[in-house]
């Protein structure tokens, strides 16, 4: 068992009483891979998506932090590129 699915399903209720789909362990891949070798950069805890009342689609994505050891400042600047990379505005 995932040691921070607790985390990921409470992330994923809260997306979810604000219109979001989630998605857990969603994987990101290089886009510049060719053929069967597609080389993984990381995975996103939950993200979701929703589509807005003008039909354009909405992301939000979040991460849970289980080491203790783990810096906070150092996940936050993973999470500001994950997001770059997926577009998702703040």
């Amino acid at each position: 068992m995932e040691k921070d699915i607790l985390q990921k399903e409470r992330l994923a209720k809260l997306f979810w009483s604000w219109g979001f789909l989630s998605h857990f362990n969603v994987k990101l891949y290089d886009p510049r891979s060719v053929g069967n070798t597609r080389a993984e950069l990381t995975d996103v805890d939950v993200l979701g998506h929703r589509v807005s009342r003008d039909l354009h689609e909405e992301r939000i994505c979040g991460d849970c932090k289980t080491l203790r050891n783990m810096s906070a400042i150092n996940r936050a600047f993973w999470q500001r590129g994950v997001m770059d990379y997926l577009q998702i505005s703040d």
